[in-house]
């Protein structure tokens, strides 16, 4: 039987994903989503992409372009959320007694370009056999948040931290772990210049930034 705290736990996670993606299909965001799969074992809840294959790791080749990655990643719909100019989305959360133990949160944008949903429209939205980005290459946008409460190596590998451009030794500290809301919330402020209009299940104050951490540029909000 699940634990109880586990339980409550992805009972908030349920609502807040389904009016997630239900605002984000009236706001004509989404082209593809998919149901994230939930796996029990004993205390440890896992929550993930359903059908997730390990070739999800491909972002960790550094010798591969971004149009490999890309191509890969939607060939096999390695995503929870596909955005309508083809951005994904994936996360993934392990849960302890209805608490997040580990996290990771990633944001991934063929190039730097904003395409407006009706220039999509207009090129075919629903083929997804033309990507209407190969004519207008530009600089990829990678942006990945992790939270591990059982790696953390003060300053060099805070608790939380976000990692821009796939970059290893990139590790900006954050102050605590990100719900899903407020992850997707950031993308659509600083990336298309919207907002989520529903108030999340969770409220986020688990403090996990060290004092050594706040006394660099980190990431701070509530």
């Amino acid at each position: 039987m699940m634990n109880s705290n586990n339980k409550k736990f992805l009972q908030k996670f349920s609502k807040d994903y389904n009016n997630i993606i239900k605002e984000l299909y009236e706001k004509n965001m989404i082209r593809d989503s998919k149901m994230h799969s939930v796996l029990e074992n004993d205390k440890i809840v896992e929550i993930s992409r359903s059908g997730r294959e390990n070739e999800s790791n491909i972002l960790y080749d550094k010798h591969l372009p971004i149009e490999k990655v890309m191509d890969t990643l939607l060939e096999r719909k390695e995503y929870n959320i596909l955005l309508y100019d083809r951005s994904i989305i994936q996360y993934e959360f392990i849960i302890e007694d209805g608490k997040i133990i580990k996290e990771r949160l990633i944001f991934l944008k063929k190039h730097n370009y904003l395409w407006s949903k009706e220039e999509i429209i207009d090129k075919d939205m629903y083929n997804f056999e033309i990507d209407w980005f190969e004519e207008e290459l530009g600089i990829p946008v990678v942006i990945r948040v992790d939270y591990d409460i059982n790696n953390h190596i003060d300053i060099v590998h805070p608790i939380t931290h976000m990692t821009i451009s796939n970059y290893d030794e990139c590790r900006i500290p954050m102050m605590g772990s990100l719900s899903l809301y407020n992850f997707i919330n950031f993308i659509l402020n600083f990336f298309y210049n919207d907002s989520l209009n529903f108030k999340s299940n969770f409220e986020e104050n688990d403090i996990t930034i060290t004092e050594n951490e706040k006394k660099r540029v980190h990431f701070e909000w509530m």
